[in-house]
């Protein structure tokens, strides 16, 4: 772990996925190597982790983002499911305002995976131009239940390619499997994607001061 004294950059991630799918599962296991039978998750709270990223270090802001449908309900969900739509409308309009995004869906739920195809319709809509240059990764979780499995590696490969998306893991919250390589994956994404950003942003203001100072010269006044 590093101090967040010492941290240089800041990621925020989200996940997207239907409830019961495995997140928040996920994160402790990436986080604490240790998968929680009972906990509550709270809404617009982020987990924080820090790491260190090809020698950078940096802390991890990451949110879930719940799919949820007005007929879903579950008896020990306490979290008001109005919110939750708000809190849903609000991740969803701010997609660019995160480094990076991560698609959660089951391998033992089909309904998860067309829910989250059916919400990656919605982003891309939604990021619009910004569409080629944000950064997703897919992950199918619980690998573990393959008695219960029912969504195909192919078939999720063959939507990956066809969305662009070119990184997709199988994982076990349950054992470990491969979650740290697709949380590592991201957020080497996320630092990619903010340094990308930071250089654009850095072009526009020397491009905006050149234009600046050539009108200058030019006895025009900017204000």
């Amino acid at each position: 772990m590093v101090n967040k004294e010492t941290t240089h950059y800041n990621l925020r991630l989200i996940m997207i996925g239907n409830p019961g799918v495995g997140m928040t599962s996920l994160f402790h296991m990436y986080a604490f190597r240790h998968c929680f039978e009972h906990y509550y998750t709270l809404i617009c709270e982020p987990y924080e982790v820090s790491v260190t990223i090809e020698g950078k270090n940096a802390l991890i802001k990451i949110f879930e983002h719940t799919i949820y449908h007005s007929t879903y309900r579950r008896d020990d969900d306490f979290q008001d499911t109005s919110l939750n739509q708000q809190y849903e409308a609000f991740a969803e309009y701010h997609l660019n305002d995160f480094d990076a995004c991560a698609l959660i869906f089951s391998l033992s739920s089909r309904d998860s995976f067309v829910d989250l195809k059916n919400k990656k319709k919605r982003l891309d809509n939604i990021l619009g131009e910004d569409l080629n240059n944000y950064p997703f990764i897919v992950v199918g979780n619980k690998s573990d239940e393959q008695e219960s499995r029912v969504v195909n590696r192919f078939e999720v490969e063959d939507w990956c390619k066809k969305e662009g998306i070119c990184t997709y893991f199988e994982t076990s919250a349950k054992t470990g499997y491969n979650v740290n390589e697709a949380f590592g994956e991201l957020a080497h994404f996320a630092l990619a994607h903010q340094e990308s950003r930071e250089k654009e942003y850095k072009k526009s203001i020397c491009e905006k001061l050149s234009k600046r100072d050539n009108a200058s010269s030019s006895n025009c006044v900017i204000i």
